[in-house]
């Protein structure tokens, strides 16, 4: 019976010891994350199944990016005088606000004022799909009207998406990578056409983004400025995949919808539209208006009241939901969830001046063919020469939007595995060297430790 009770003890201190080495060797190891598995709790970390799968896949062509693209002037100057002379005295009074507000004292106001007209004369105030753009290919064939979706931003008015796929839409796919096979765009920001010092500068936003989701311009993307040729590389990272239940919470599509926005703007599940959806309708309901920078939602509400910047009552209303927002009180989290599939893309940029000298010779034809259109424009708008200045080609540019490589999947999957065996250091190997020698260790110490026990319970038999 002592004997037995010898062996149990034996075996107790043995698996202390071992525990002891490894909590040792985990504390002082040069490999952090060996650190914080020691310390988890592995009883609730092993409720988890964990699976890691490579999947190798050799694609001949990839779903191609939506790429939206804004003017950063909002109104132009020949298009607002010329809406002056047809419209109500309420519409005049707010288009001769428009033109004199300042724009450091005045930005929100100014913005107020703007997103308080109707759609229509927002859109006519705005660059034009066919002024923006002079030139535009897909793979070397050219682009149409119908390739472009409209839809007007509070801060950069008239936008355009290319390959914006509805809800169940197809989309343009991409069978070769590089700059021939992408997207082209000769463009011409007419800044002439600015007015006042409301756009602070000249150039274009440009955003990459899943086709199905709706951008947001204000927050995302990249500014392209004009005498530059700029290229904009796109890798698709590869999709993320939550997963329900014990893991989380996620929206899959093809469940009941979250938003009217899904509804109202045919576009799939997001959860940045959904927080800003939430935001929009508390203020609404809580200040019965609209905040400017949540305007878009207007068509979801079904209402068109901006709040007024020089209202202190609605000012501190909206600062409340916003409060209430930011410290996690106001439900959005619980309403919004994450996809359960995701897709982003990853933007490398390169620019260069553009058109060199003896290029722009080649364009001189081009550009006499378009100031003529522009004179004639001019001239039947109301518009004179003392208001506009001549054409300057000056505010041309050219943009590329192209995949860099189409093995996206593949690099990934490798770079992870090559990062996790590259980043121990010849430190770390020696520390786990020594790790091996101190359990070999103590493995023959217990060994000769059970002899001797053995030999002593004998002696005294």
């Amino acid at each position: 019976m002592d004997k037995n009770n010898d062996v149990r003890n034996n075996f107790v201190d043995d698996e202390n010891n071992v525990l002891r080495i490894w909590a040792e060797f985990a504390n002082v190891t040069s490999s952090h994350g060996i650190q914080h598995v020691d310390h988890a709790q592995s009883d609730k970390y092993m409720k988890y199944e964990v699976d890691v799968n490579f999947r190798v896949e050799h694609s001949k062509s990839a779903e191609f990016p939506a790429v939206t693209i804004c003017n950063t002037n909002a109104i132009k100057k020949s298009a607002l005088n010329k809406l002056k002379i047809n419209c109500t005295p309420t519409i005049l009074e707010k288009l001769d606000k428009l033109n004199g507000l300042k724009f450091e004292s005045n930005y929100e106001k100014h913005q107020e004022m703007y997103e308080s007209l109707n759609e229509d004369i927002k859109h006519d105030l705005g660059h034009k799909l066919n002024d923006l753009f002079w030139e535009c290919e897909f793979a070397g064939v050219e682009c149409s009207e119908e390739d472009f979706v409209h839809f007007s931003n509070y801060l950069f008015g008239n936008c355009f998406t290319f390959n914006s796929a509805r809800n169940n839409g197809s989309s343009i796919t991409s069978r070769l990578s590089g700059p021939k096979y992408g997207l082209s765009i000769t463009f011409n920001v007419e800044e002439d056409e600015y007015i006042g010092e409301t756009s602070e500068s000249a150039g274009l936003r440009v955003v990459v983004h899943d086709p199905r989701k709706m951008p947001f311009p204000e927050d995302e993307g990249v500014l392209v400025a004009p005498r530059t040729l700029t290229h904009i590389g796109v890798r698709m990272v590869r999709e993320m995949v939550r997963m329900n239940g014990s893991y989380g919470n996620c929206y899959a599509e093809g469940l009941p919808k979250l938003t009217k926005f899904q509804t109202v703007f045919n576009k799939s599940y997001c959860q940045k539209s959904c927080y800003y959806s939430c935001i929009a309708k508390s203020i609404y309901h809580s200040c019965s208006c609209i905040y400017v920078e949540f305007s878009i939602f207007a068509s979801v509400l079904g209402k068109k009241k901006i709040c007024s910047s020089s209202n202190q009552t609605e000012n501190e209303c909206v600062f409340n939901i916003l409060n209430l927002y930011e410290n996690d009180r106001l439900g959005c989290t619980k309403t919004c969830p994450p996809p359960c599939r995701e897709l982003s893309f990853v933007t490398l940029i390169s620019s260069s001046k553009w058109p060199s000298r003896n290029y722009k010779k080649k364009m001189n034809p081009f550009i006499n063919m378009l100031t003529r259109n522009v004179d004639y424009i001019f001239e039947n708008s109301g518009s004179t020469t003392d208001d506009i200045s001549s054409f300057n080609h000056d505010d041309t540019g050219k943009v590329m939007i192209y995949y860099e490589n189409l093995f996206h999947q593949l690099l990934s999957d490798i770079g992870g595995v090559l990062g996790l065996y590259v980043g121990f250091s010849v430190l770390t190997v020696i520390e786990f060297i020594e790790l091996l020698i101190n359990l070999v260790r103590a493995g023959v110490c217990r060994r000769c430790s059970g002899k001797n026990k053995e030999k002593k319970i004998e002696c005294s038999i």
